[in-house]
Formats: structure tokens, C-alpha cells, sequence
């Protein structure tokens, strides 16, 4: 390489290196932010666990109290996001970075360059998958652009793999090495190995800048969302089960115990109830599979008010939802409380006997059998 290529390889590389320790302080404000979820919460977060453990309830081991540090943390989605967000970021940030003073130290070579931007293909591919597997799992609101992350992720990764064929193939040629000269089009166009590969060293480490700067501006915001999300309710999980989570209980007790309403609709509100535990709750992945029977636990704990610290491995929303159709349930008992006496014998409750016909009047027999019984 010319010298003016190796000092904008340098200075690009100075750039990635400021941008990398700014995204570092951005980082660190919300890590701090993000620890504060875990500074209420009582567990003892086991190292391992014995392969029986998961069978066996003690007083000690009950519930979350058994669940290991992988199943918390990994288990995770925010925290993940946190991790592999970072990591697409930081390979950003890197890749001029190495690229740059790769280029200084050995200026004469391609082939360590070569082999860096093939490293650095394969980890951001790996963290970009991650990221976005994890972003859908979190589910934030997206505006504009956001909405078409996934397919400009899969571009940049396609223009990536192209510029490391086109170092490639520069470096086999530029060493003497035969292979795949065919596909060497830029030589049609005047270049020489070295140029084309410098050339495309430049535009990948400007782009990787780029595309660094905006992923962490973005995912500083995504993370923003998400812990005020957190925040709000969890406000509104405190309020619930301090208040209208046990009128919630007494109404639909006294709705279950009326021996005069539909039965199916008692059968469809119990089952809906579900022992007043809601299913489908859970945030943290263990609690959807291997730790599943953990969920009631932490579900009647917070109920009972003990740890409500507890409330991040729950999803809020979706016990919103299921609060919502409780209520729906339990207004069609109130409507039928409502409902004239003659009325609910239409409907045919267990206690009124068979329902009446519309327009039918009824009959005679029908009156002495139902409403006056002979003596």
C-alpha cells in the first residue's frame, strides 16, 4: 500500500477508536440503569443445578429461588439484546480499527487483512442474527426506517461477504497465487489487484463507521423503550394487585358460586381464572420451558405482595390482557343479575327448569310445574 492509503486507513482507524470509547460511556449509563431491576430482587442465583433439583421443592429451593444464573440472565431477552448489540456495534467499530493498523504494521501484505475481514464476517454475522432474534422477542415499537431493519441487516451482510471475495480474489492474484482469475472484473476496468483491494478496504471501513454510529444510536433508543416500558408497568402490576386484582378474586368467587348461572359460562370463567394464576405470562425464557413450574410461585408471590420485585419475569401486558377478559367475563354475570326474574327462567338455569319457548306463552301444566307447585 502507498503511504497516503495506509494514513487514511490510520485515521479511519483513529475515528473507529473515538467512536468505540464514546459508545462505551453511552453504555455504561444504561448497564447502571438496567442493574438497578435486579438490586430488589431476593434469590440466591445458583451456579448449577443437580439434574434431581429440578424435581424436588424445598423450603429452602422453592420456586425462582432454584433457578441458576444462565436461566435469569441468558433467559433474558433485554439482556441478550444488550449483549449482542453491543457486539454488532463493537465489530463495527473494530473492524477499521484493525484494518487500519493492520495496514500500518504491514503495508506491503494483504493477506492479514484478508484474513480480517473474514473473521470479522463471521462474528457479525453471528451477533447480527442474535440481535435480531432478540429484538423480536422484546417487540418495541418501530418507526420509518426501523421497520425494515431485518432486510437492510441481510443487505450489508450480502456487501460485506462481497467485499471479502473481492479481497480475496485481490490478495490470491496480488501473491502470485492462481485462483479464480476469471472473476477478476475490476482488472477489465484498469485496476490492479492492490487498488481494487485498497479500494474496497476504504469504503468497508467508512461504511462499518457508519453503519456502527446509527446501530448504537438506534439501540441506545431501543434500550430506552424497553426499560421505560419496564418501569410503567411495573407501576401498573403494584397497583393492580394491590387493589383490583382481589376484587377481581371476590367477584369472580361470588360468580362461580351462583348456582343459577349458565354453566358454561361458569365452566368458560374458571377456565379463564385458572385458580386466579394467569397462563402465559412469563418474560423469562425458563419460565416458558424448562422452569415452567416455577411460574405459579412467582405469579402467587407477587399476588400476595412479598416479592414484588419479581414482576420483570413476568410479561405485564399479557396479564393486563387476561385481566381484561376476566372482566368481560364477569360483566355478562352482572347482566344477568340485572335480568328480570321471568327472565332468567328463559334462560334455562339449573334451578328454573326447562327454558320457555319465545312467543310460546307456555301452558297450564307448564305454570304448575315451574312457578306454582301444587301442595
Amino acid at each position: 500500500m502507498s503511504p497516503d492509503d495506509v494514513r487514511f486507513l490510520f485515521n479511519v482507524a483513529a475515528a473507529g477508536a473515538v467512536l468505540l470509547g464514546l459508545s462505551f460511556v453511552s453504555l455504561s449509563f444504561f448497564l447502571v440503569d438496567l442493574l438497578k431491576r435486579y438490586d430488589a430482587v431476593p434469590l440466591p442465583v445458583l451456579a448449577r443445578r443437580s439434574a434431581n433439583d429440578s424435581k424436588v421443592f424445598t423450603r429452602i429451593l422453592r420456586g425462582p429461588e432454584s433457578l441458576t444464573d444462565y436461566e435469569l440472565f441468558d433467559g433474558d431477552a433485554l439482556v441478550v439484546f444488550i449483549a449482542f448489540s453491543v457486539a454488532v456495534s463493537w465489530n463495527l467499530f473494530l473492524l477499521p480499527i484493525t484494518i487500519g493498523m493492520t495496514a500500518a504494521i504491514a503495508p506491503k501484505t494483504l493477506i492479514p487483512v484478508a484474513t480480517e475481514m473474514v473473521a470479522f464476517l463471521g462474528t457479525l454475522t453471528f451477533s447480527s442474527l442474535m440481535r435480531k432474534k432478540k429484538l423480536e422477542q422484546l417487540g418495541p415499537y418501530k418507526t420509518r426506517e426501523e421497520a425494515l431493519w431485518s432486510p437492510l441487516a441481510l443487505i450489508a451482510l450480502c456487501l460485506h461477504t462481497a467485499a471479502c471475495l473481492v479481497v480475496i480474489m485481490a490478495t490470491l492474484s496480488y501473491h502470485k497465487i492462481a485462483l479464480l482469475d476469471d472473476l477478476r472484473v475490476w482488472s477489465r476496468l484498469g485496476l490492479t489487484d492492490l487498488e481494487a483491494a485498497v479500494i474496497v478496504l476504504k469504503i468497508t471501513c467508512l461504511v462499518a463507521l457508519l453503519l456502527g454510529t446509527y446501530t448504537v444510536n438506534k439501540d441506545m433508543f431501543v434500550f430506552f423503550k424497553c426499560i421505560a416500558r419496564e418501569r410503567m408497568r411495573a407501576g401498573w402490576l403494584k397497583e393492580f394487585l394491590r387493589e383490583t386484582y382481589s376484587v377481581l378474586s371476590r367477584q369472580v368467587g361470588r360468580a362461580l358460586s351462583d348456582v343459577s348461572w349458565d354453566s358454561v359460562e361458569k365452566l368458560k370463567l374458571s377456565e379463564q381464572w385458572h385458580g386466579g394464576c394467569p397462563l402465559g405470562i412469563a418474560a423469562l425464557e425458563a419460565l416458558k420451558d424448562a422452569r415452567a413450574d416455577c411460574l405459579p410461585e412467582v405469579w402467587h408471590r407477587l399476588a400476595q405482595q412479598k416479592d414484588i420485585a419479581l414482576g420483570w419475569m413476568i410479561d405485564v401486558g399479557e396479564v393486563a390482557q387476561w385481566a381484561d377478559g376476566i372482566e368481560a367475563s364477569l360483566q355478562k354475570h352482572r347482566a344477568y343479575l340485572r335480568m328480570p326474574d321471568f327472565a332468567r327462567l328463559a334462560t334455562g338455569g339449573p334451578q328454573s327448569g326447562s327454558a320457555l319457548q319465545p312467543e310460546s306463552g307456555g301452558n297450564r301444566g307448564d305454570a304448575g310445574s315451574h312457578l306454582f307447585p301444587r301442595p
